[in-house]
């Protein structure tokens, strides 16, 4: 809004309103899904079905249907979940991929649904679902689609391993190796992460519950206490130490 950065004494309305005195009637624009998304990031009870019709628009932008299927993953049901499969067939990849990202949430043995996407001729989308299949429990697909499967992790691996200079690439590989229960590398390239950005509150928090998860809460507690050391206003850091100290039973400290 250029007008009140000059204005700022008046509201935005006073700017609509000296645009219209001065132009008439303000055209609206071309896109209308804005809505839609700002309703589904405060949770409104509507947003799930637009979601679902915009999901379906096949005249709206690829990348607006795939924001749409990603928001759905907040909450999938037996309606989204046969949308989303037929997604998974769309000839707009950016479809493809947002219909795997809305499959996240989905516990790892329900994400069977994902696998046929491993053959995807778009690297983007096969190696998304690749990530998504690396939490599926161990020996339950065919020798031919594990080995498949295999293959196309390595190349999610060697994607992450190009922008290793970044932290947000060792955390997705520290994710990785976490659901291949590959905890050695997991904490490597966790401590990596925070080598290169010592205030990434994600690294913190995700280190720290595997460290959790692992039987080593004291470890955990301090990491997490060194990491509101580098970042004293991160709300994650003491929602995560405070969950910590109940596993240790200090309650008066969680509190």
């Amino acid at each position: 809004n250029a007008c009140n950065q000059c204005h700022e004494n008046e509201n935005a309305r006073w700017s609509v309103d000296q645009l219209k005195k001065w132009y008439g009637s303000i055209r609206s624009g071309f896109q209308d899904f804005s809505g839609v998304f700002s309703l589904a990031r405060i949770n409104n009870i509507n947003a799930p079905g637009l979601l679902m019709q915009l999901a379906m628009d096949g005249a709206q932008p690829g990348i607006a249907r795939a924001t749409a299927f990603a928001h759905l993953g907040m909450g999938l049901n037996q309606n989204s979940l046969m949308l989303i499969q037929q997604a998974l067939n769309d000839e707009d990849p950016l479809v493809r991929q947002g219909a795997l990202v809305a499959l996240e949430s989905l516990p790892p043995e329900q994400r069977i649904i994902a696998l046929p996407a491993v053959w995807d001729e778009v690297r983007s989308v096969r190696i998304q679902a690749a990530r998504l299949m690396a939490a599926y429990p161990a020996g339950q697909l065919r020798e031919d689609r594990q080995a498949k499967l295999d293959a196309v992790i390595e190349e999610y691996i060697q994607s992450q391993k190009f922008n290793a200079e970044r932290p947000e690439a060792q955390l997705n590989l520290a994710g990785l190796y976490q659901d291949r229960q590959q905890f050695i590398e997991a904490e490597l390239a966790y401590r990596k992460a925070l080598e290169l950005q010592p205030m990434f509150v994600p690294a913190y928090v995700r280190f720290a519950h595997m460290l959790g998860a692992q039987q080593r809460e004291t470890e955990a507690a301090n990491l997490l206490s060194a990491g509101i050391v580098e970042v004293p206003e991160s709300a994650d850091l003491y929602h995560a130490l405070g969950l910590s100290r109940i596993r240790q039973q200090q309650t008066k400290n969680a509190l």
